[in-house]
């Protein structure tokens, strides 16, 4: 029993010990004047024992030097700081430091020791004393109008608790003895008063009911605040004659500018009879500068000053006249002339010049070209770069990226006959889109093997002809119903069908069968992108190297409504404008996202001659961001 006591003191004096390693501290902040240092700053700084001074521990872990936080808005605050009697070596203390929010000094209490489970003390700083004669650039802070000490009519402060700024109106010796807040009413009559102003190079803001009217450091005069004109006097036949001197006669107002009475502002009648917007230019005479009047801007005829509009303008780029203006002249973009790649050449490599133009793999070529293609933004950070491949020879070619993919793969065969217009996707930032199609309009059957149907070099719409059939009858290895082929004009070797189907239908040995049905596609802006605008330049243009006729059309938008008209010119030096519309109102979705129609009302023509230069404009639209155009054209 005797030792059972002993081992019960001992677990009680380790809980207590335990238990007191860290003190709460309760902390009322107040100063003399009866102010609460509501909302300010607090810090507890270690203090070890001036006979000690090495390394310090602490029972409750790693020792804090410093401990801070914020006052609550009463003045009050409760932390929890490590017990001196918990740290060794024995005698430290804390300093305690407290900061109001006002411009004011903070208040240090110091050699504070913490002990016990809690310890609660009252702190009381001097009263908050603050002079507003020299203040500092930025505003003084203060929780209410008696910690001002000393201030001149129209200082001011910002009041803590109120949120405001409060100004001084009268005074008695050093102190203010009428206070109002800006917004707070109409100040009294005659205030402010500039000679009440002892030094302009000091900041300072005079209230005017709503308005505010102040001094700025350097010396300046800020008058943003001003809601109404700043009248300046009108004295007839005025002159200035010192610097900074500035007046109105009348009609101009003059300043003084080295040396010279300069006109400064000008009226209507001081240039003549000059039209609204017309440009003005300067026109100096016996060291008086005066305005003259240099003509119109964008006119239709006559003199005129040319506002381009370059919308979204590229290196190379050219502007062109618009004869439905203003403005009258845009950025057209036509790139460079149409490039031809003949005999043997079997490369030819992208470049910017390509940009809206048709490369022709001429018919007389001998050899497949490489097309090496560099990115859009190799190409001169281009997103709308397009341009057309046409491969007129009879051998195929092939279309290779540098860096990125062509319709999602490596390289693109492009096959005789064919071509294809290549554009950068926009839906993917690395693959170029290609939109290929047949270009043959004819062709001639060149040779014939054993009895399989005829072919022709020609493409898919060969004119077929017979010129070695011998046209005879009962002649020994001939196929009833099938013509004979011979290698020379005496000479049967086989015999072919005397017709054959192109496209589903039956094309007679000799007659020209037409099977090219094309896609004119066109495609202006970027699904879920910025919406479009009407506008001469929301257009897309395309070349087309065949001859056909239109017979259906077809519309697709990603949201809401859309109207475009087609544009058409005879191939030249220019592309086709609104001028050359092929349609009345234009072809519309009005609503779903999608039309087919083979209604062609609207169409003032179908016909498109070889080498046509086509477009589609966008004429109305609401919401819409893309829009893709396919014209069904009938070879």
């Amino acid at each position: 029993m005797k030792r059972i006591i002993p081992a019960i003191a001992l677990l009680l004096l380790l809980a207590g010990m335990t238990h007191a390693q860290s003190t709460t501290v309760s902390v009322q902040t107040t100063d003399a004047a009866s102010q609460s240092w509501n909302n300010g700053t607090f810090q507890f700084s270690f203090q070890p024992n001036p006979q000690f001074p090495g390394q310090y521990n602490w029972t409750g872990g790693t020792l804090p030097l410093n401990i801070s936080g914020v006052i609550n808005s009463t003045g009050g605050f409760s932390v929890s700081v490590p017990s001196n009697t918990a740290i060794t070596p024995q005698g430290s203390s804390w300093n305690l430091q407290v900061c109001s929010q006002a411009t004011s000094p903070c208040f240090t209490t110091n050699n504070v020791t913490i002990a016990g489970t809690t310890q609660s003390f009252t702190i009381t700083p001097p009263a908050i004393q603050i002079s507003l004669i020299n203040p500092p650039a930025s505003p003084m802070l203060a929780y209410s109008d008696s910690e001002i000490s000393s201030a001149q009519i129209g200082s001011y402060y910002y009041q803590i608790p109120i949120q405001n700024y409060r100004f001084c109106q009268a005074v008695t010796g050093p102190l203010c003895t009428l206070w109002n807040t800006f917004g707070g009413g109409p100040p009294p009559t005659g205030f402010p008063r500039l000679d009440q102003v002892l030094n302009q190079n000091v900041g300072k803001t005079f209230n005017q009911g709503g308005a505010a009217i102040g001094f700025t450091a350097g010396p300046g005069l800020n008058l943003s605040g001003e809601t109404s004109p700043l009248t300046v006097p009108v004295i007839v036949s005025c002159t200035t004659a010192a610097a900074g001197q500035i007046c109105d006669d009348g009609t101009n107002y003059h300043i003084f500018v080295n040396g010279v009475d300069t006109l400064l502002v000008f009226s209507s009648s001081s240039i003549g009879s000059g039209n609204n917007g017309d440009v003005v230019g300067y026109k100096v005479a016996a060291g008086q500068v005066s305005l003259q009047d240099l003509g119109p801007v964008d006119t239709a005829t006559g003199n005129s000053f040319i506002n381009i509009n370059n919308t979204s303008p590229l290196d190379g780029d050219l502007s062109c006249w618009n004869a439905f203006g203003p403005p009258f002249w845009v950025n057209c973009t036509p790139g460079a002339v149409d490039t031809s790649v003949n005999g043997a050449s079997n490369a030819y490599t992208i470049s910017f010049s390509d940009q809206l133009t048709t490369i022709d793999h001429d018919v007389a070529g001998s050899a497949s070209v490489t097309v090496t293609l560099p990115t859009a933004i190799t190409l001169g950070l281009n997103p709308g770069f397009v341009f057309v491949w046409s491969n007129h020879s009879t051998h195929a070619d092939s279309i290779a990226p540098t860096t990125w993919t062509i319709n999602g793969s490596a390289t693109l065969s492009v096959a005789a006959n064919t071509f294809c217009r290549v554009r950068v996707d926009p839906n993917s930032a690395t693959n170029w889109i290609a939109d290929c199609a047949n270009t043959s309009s004819g062709g001639t059957v060149t040779s014939v093997t054993g009895t399989s149907p005829i072919v022709s070099s020609g493409g898919s719409t060969p004119a077929i002809s017979c010129p070695t059939c011998v046209t005879s009858t009962g002649i020994s290895g001939m196929t009833a119903g099938q013509v004979p082929v011979a290698a020379t004009a005496t000479t049967i070797t086989s015999s072919v069908a005397a017709s054959t189907t192109v496209n589903g239908a039956t094309c007679a040995l000799g007659s020209t069968c037409n099977s090219g049905h094309h896609g004119i596609s066109f495609s202006i802006g970027i699904p879920g992108g910025t919406a479009l605008t009407v506008a001469s330049t929301t257009t897309d243009y395309i070349t087309v190297p065949f001859a056909c006729t239109i017979n259906a059309y077809n519309l697709a938008i990603d949201a809401g409504t859309i109207t475009v008209k087609f544009w058409k010119v005879a191939t030249g030096t220019a592309i086709p404008t609104s001028a050359n519309s092929i349609n009345t109102s234009g072809v519309s979705i009005s609503s779903g996202t999608a039309i087919h129609s083979t209604t062609l009302t609207d169409f003032t023509t179908t016909a498109v001659a070889a080498s046509d230069i086509l477009a589609m404009n966008v004429t109305a639209v609401a919401t819409a961001a893309y829009v893709n155009g396919v014209l069904s054209c009938q070879e």
